[in-house]
């Protein structure tokens, strides 16, 4: 009898366990083991020694603590989670303001797609786990980072421009002691014998036009000795100081491109 009676009792709390849920009352769980609603009551107070009522009060009680709680912890958790994230956001972003910064110089198409590929690569190390510092870390500083791309930028499109020039300068304002005397001589000394070679044969055009308009421009001349060439002699002699100056200025560009390319040697983008 004993037996039975806590074989009955294991049913009944299975089934309050089970839709603790739901609304329960003595008729429902009665109607669920098959007894008597009276008899039900007289043997669960006996063996529990409690009412139904008050059991599945208690149970119910106890389950929304345990749920409030965990609610709790995981809200808890979440806002952490979320920190976390923002931290790491706002760390990574101000690493990439600091590399377009120095990038400034280059077209916006350059800057965009060198942004995108560091984020791409942040983005990479961020899935597998590693965390901000070490992103960091592992890319290096943002300082050498933008010389090795103004570098490459530099010797992959050598032609003169003054955008391109603007890059050069920024790039020795990156460069150790070396490339901030030597970047400087050449970049400058560029600019001057290409502007010379431009500037000389214009020089010999106007001394022309004005030499058979009547005028005579006295300052625009060679003058060697007592030897002062007529607007006529001076001419072809401006167009040939025009060649050679802008054939000087296009070595030293040059020569530009590659003291950058061999400052930039051997240092990687993105440090894999």
């Amino acid at each position: 009898m004993e037996i039975q009676k806590v074989i009955t009792m294991e049913t009944v709390i299975a089934f309050i366990e089970s839709n603790l849920d739901g609304k329960l009352e003595l008729d429902t769980v009665a109607a669920a083991v098959h007894y008597s609603k009276y008899y039900l009551h007289r043997m669960f107070t006996e063996t529990v020694g409690m009412t139904i009522h008050d059991y599945v009060s208690r149970r119910q009680l106890t389950e929304a603590a345990k749920l409030l709680v965990f609610s709790k912890k995981s809200m808890q958790s979440m806002k952490l989670k979320e920190n976390k994230t923002m931290e790491l956001e706002k760390s990574l972003n101000e690493y990439l303001e600091k590399i377009e910064k120095y990038l400034k110089p280059l077209t916006v198409s350059e800057r965009v797609d060198i942004v995108k590929e560091i984020k791409s690569e942040m983005l990479e190390l961020q899935a597998s786990g590693t965390s901000a510092e070490q992103i960091i870390e592992r890319l290096g500083n943002p300082k050498e980072l933008a010389k090795a791309y103004l570098g490459e930028a530099i010797v992959k499109n050598s032609g003169f421009s003054w955008r391109r020039l603007s890059a050069v300068i920024a790039f020795y304002s990156l460069a150790g002691i070396g490339g901030m005397f030597v970047l400087p001589i050449t970049s400058i000394g560029a600019i001057t014998f290409m502007a010379s070679g431009v500037l000389c044969p214009i020089a010999g055009i106007i001394k022309l036009v004005a030499h058979f308009l009547g005028y005579e421009i006295t300052e625009i001349g060679v003058n060697i000795g007592t030897y002062s060439a007529s607007a006529i002699e001076f001419f072809p002699i401006s167009i040939l100081i025009g060649v050679v100056s802008f054939i000087i200025g296009w070595l030293l560009w040059k020569l530009t491109v590659v003291i950058i390319k061999s400052l930039s040697k051997g240092k990687k983008k993105l440090d894999q």
